[in-house]
């Protein structure tokens, strides 16, 4: 036997080595998961609903008050072209402009997650439905001199990876539902490791995204514009169904976003406000991005090591005026299609 012939079959065995001592974890996680869920009887559940109050807006900045007009002989009028309108103009800035950054912080495991816009000038609002016997909810907040403040919440079986593994049962039927209020600029961050979540950030004023994804079916979307453009929307997934709809109404600066096994649809649609660098990776599976109607794309890598990549044509005339989305997509396994 030659000696690339002895390396490809150390690759070949060797893998299936690894894949079996997956299997066994895997499976002995998963028994004894079951063993306590069957032997658990019934689950303690309990509605709770909390409240965390923000610090408060500075008010809008206001033009400085105009001049007072110059003052006239008794008895005379105003002379011809003199008025007591200022004499120069002011900007005014945005409402909202100034206010400290927020940070939220999510740590969500094994349970149904919704996170979603709520009224502004409303505190941020857990709803949530679980097993409290097994598993368990809580929140810090923290607000610092410079006004900034930061604010987290973790939901997951009590007693972290051995408190589910042996106590916490695999439950699908907890309910987490987080309420974010517009009108207050925020940065997203966390992960959320096993289930399904749905996201929607349509209306908030969010300046970054940053999320991990382990296991489960995922879904972010953008259902209204952002009142101002993101920075950087950043997203790494695991295992599962990872969907993205409607990022241009976000318009983000830098896009990244890594998806491991299973289908991953990146929709771009949406009216871009600025140019964007999109970068798109995968390991195994399927990759699908649709691209916007009204952008210039640059598309610098559209590849699969091992599979297929489909790419649709530009359209024959792009408005100069038009945004340019520069994309970077690659995979290692699978299908890639980049559709308009």
């Amino acid at each position: 036997m030659s000696e690339r012939e002895g390396m490809r079959g150390c690759f070949k065995y060797g893998c299936f080595g690894c894949l079996a001592l997956v299997a066994v974890a895997f499976g002995f996680f998963f028994l004894m998961a079951a063993i306590q869920t069957a032997n658990s009887g019934e689950p303690a559940y309990e509605t709770q609903q909390t409240e965390q109050a923000l610090p408060a807006m500075p008010a809008p900045p206001m033009p400085p008050a105009a001049p007072a007009p110059p003052e006239l002989p008794e008895g005379t009028t105003a002379a011809p072209g003199l008025s007591a309108e200022p004499s120069e103009s002011y900007q005014v800035e945005l409402p909202g402009a100034g206010a400290p950054l927020g940070t939220i912080e999510v740590d969500l495991d094994i349970g149904d997650f919704t996170i979603k816009p709520g009224p502004a000038g409303e505190p941020i609002r857990i709803e949530a439905d679980y097993d409290t016997s097994k598993f368990e909810l809580k929140e810090e907040m923290v607000q610092k001199p410079d006004g900034t403040w930061a604010y987290k919440v973790t939901f997951g079986a009590k007693g972290g990876f051995w408190g589910l593994a042996f106590g916490g049962g695999n439950d699908g039927k907890n309910r987490v539902e987080l309420i974010i209020p517009r009108g207050r600029p925020i940065e997203l961050k966390g992960s959320i490791r096993m289930g399904e979540s749905k996201t929607d950030l349509g209306g908030l004023w969010v300046k970054n995204v940053d999320l991990q994804y382990k296991a489960g079916d995922h879904f972010i979307e953008f259902r209204e514009p952002l009142p101002f453009p993101m920075d950087n929307f950043k997203i790494d997934g695991s295992m599962g169904n990872l969907e993205i709809r409607g990022l241009g109404q976000a318009s983000p600066s830098t896009v990244d976003v890594k998806q491991g096994m299973g289908e991953l649809f990146l929709d771009l649609q949406g009216d871009w406000r600025r140019d964007a660098q999109i970068k798109t990776r995968f390991s195994m599976g399927e990759c699908k991005i649709w691209l916007p109607e009204k952008a210039r794309v640059d598309l610098r890598r559209a590849s699969v090591s091992m599979g297929e990549s489909r790419t649709d044509k530009a359209p024959a005339e792009i408005p100069a005026d038009w945004p340019t989305l520069t994309i970077d997509a690659s995979g290692s396994m699978g299908e890639l299609h980049i559709e308009r």
